[in-house]
């Protein structure tokens, strides 16, 4: 174990057992912490015992210990239980970084490493985690980020999300906001009638610029309780969005929304899904009735499952549900594998098309339909679970 000493705001521990990348990381903190290099897993437990740490870094995957059970033994310590912990991976690396974020891990750097943007985060981070800053910044209660996703496109996911977005902030009065991370070619936006000529890529290229001035300059309002933020608005953008932007600006919108409901692009694991699925607190999967889309949806669900995602945050939502195709009819679905739907919607394609085409929601366009009731109904079972947590 080595320590580089200086004058700095406290330490930090660093799993790596190449002595060049240890030596490379102390000049990257040189001057803002010290930096104790440690060689395995099992000796970062035994070093937290005895010394007072303000971070941890693991660089790649643990050897000598399976992460999970390593992120549990810290959080199990009282002591431990708000100290960062932070992975520092190869792109290849995600799905063990996902185990580890569902374990409670705080974080992740895709290598590369941007040293100016490293060493902001981790500080941010500790500040955040020092025991005044968490009694200041607990927090508000009943406040969820779900995430909407499903298999392949075409199943409705954006109409969910902007109708159900709209009845909470209508017929609720919450706040409510909408991020579009289904690509960059802006549905709901389209669906609600609000151009989007921002994105997040736009404004969240340098950490360093990053304010809640900036993220309500993103945000374009539907209403004075709904808003959305686009987070592409081009194929290119998707590279200038940074994690811990992206980690930021979920916060941030957490002290200041209701409800965080994600649009997020049909059945791709990529870095920035897999970082928005980590932080959902549920994730909503939408298949409609169909045998194909039926068994895919399935196999997405246990994809989920291997990445580390408890199946309680997993909940199937079954879109036109009274659509019957090819073979399958109701009572087939009842005695399959789905008849534990957390919600179904009823079919209304052409009211649908008819409320897109002019801009507006569901509700507004045909609010006596059975869909838009559907949705009034599904926002109130959350309004109701909230006031029981």
């Amino acid at each position: 174990m080595n320590i580089f000493t200086g004058n700095v705001k406290g330490e930090i521990l660093l799993v790596e057992k190449n002595t060049t990348e240890v030596e490379k990381y102390k000049a990257i903190f040189s001057g803002s912490y010290n930096l104790i290099d440690a060689s395995s897993g099992k000796a970062v437990l035994e070093i937290v015992e005895l010394k007072k740490i303000d971070a941890i870094l693991i660089c790649g995957i643990l050897q000598d210990i399976d992460i999970v059970e390593f992120c549990h033994k810290i959080r199990e310590n009282p002591k431990l239980i708000s100290l960062p912990i932070v992975l520092l991976c190869e792109q290849d690396e995600m799905n063990y970084v996902l185990k580890a974020l569902n374990a409670g891990a705080d974080g992740y750097f895709i290598k590369p490493i941007n040293e100016k943007e490293i060493v902001a985060q981790i500080s941010q981070l500790i500040e955040e985690r020092k025991p005044q800053s968490i009694k200041t910044k607990a927090k508000p209660s009943g406040i969820k980020t779900i995430l909407l996703t499903s298999n392949k496109g075409g199943t409705g996911v954006s109409t969910i999300v902007a109708n159900w977005g709209y009845a909470l902030s209508k017929f609720f009065n919450k706040k409510v906001l909408l991020i579009d991370a289904a690509g960059y070619t802006n549905h709901l936006s389209v669906l609600l009638n609000v151009e989007c000529i921002n994105s997040l890529s736009m404004y969240y290229s340098d950490y360093s610029k990053i304010s809640k001035q900036f993220l309500n300059d993103t945000i374009v309002k539907v209403n004075n309780n709904l808003g959305i933020l686009n987070l592409l608005t081009k194929i290119s953008d998707i590279n200038k969005i940074k994690i811990p932007i992206l980690d930021w600006i979920l916060e941030t919108a957490r002290e200041e929304y209701d409800y965080i409901l994600i649009d997020l692009k049909a059945g791709i694991f990529d870095e920035k899904s897999l970082f928005l699925i980590t932080k959902a607190d549920e994730i909503h999967i939408v298949s409609t009735y169909d045998p194909l889309t039926i068994k895919d949806t399935g196999s997405f669900m246990n994809i989920l499952k291997e990445f580390g995602v408890h199946e309680k945050k997993i909940k199937l939502l079954i879109n036109r549900a009274d659509c019957v195709v090819g073979d399958l009819n109701p009572e087939s679905f009842e005695q399959s594998q789905y008849q534990m739907a957390f919600w179904a919607f009823p079919n209304d394609w052409f009211g649908c098309i008819e409320s897109a085409s002019k801009g507006r929601s569901i509700i507004e366009h045909a609010p006596k339909s059975k869909l838009a009731k559907e949705f009034k109904i599904f926002a109130e079972h959350y309004i109701k679970q909230e006031l029981h947590t």
